[in-house]
């Protein structure tokens, strides 16, 4: 079996697949942590959506009553 495979040769499988199983798991850490930056920008950029009640929102109101019915429009 010493005839086939030298010390030298394992030990550099044995690295090649460490750095794989390294290089492995930093990359999907890096795709988890991408994904979760984009869905922390997604919640925090939607939240106002998500949890306020437009009823008796004088913010709303104003944006919508400007948008449909300008106060500076000729009449």
């Amino acid at each position: 079996m010493s005839k086939y495979y030298s010390n030298a040769n394992v030990t550099s499988v044995t690295m090649f697949l460490l750095k794989f199983i390294f290089y492995s798991i930093y990359s999907l850490g890096v795709v988890i942590f991408s994904y979760y930056v984009s869905l922390s920008y997604l919640y925090t950029y939607h939240k106002d959506w998500f949890y306020n009640d437009i009823k008796n929102n004088s913010v709303y109101d104003y944006i919508i009553g400007e948008f449909f019915y300008p106060s500076n429009a000729p009449i």
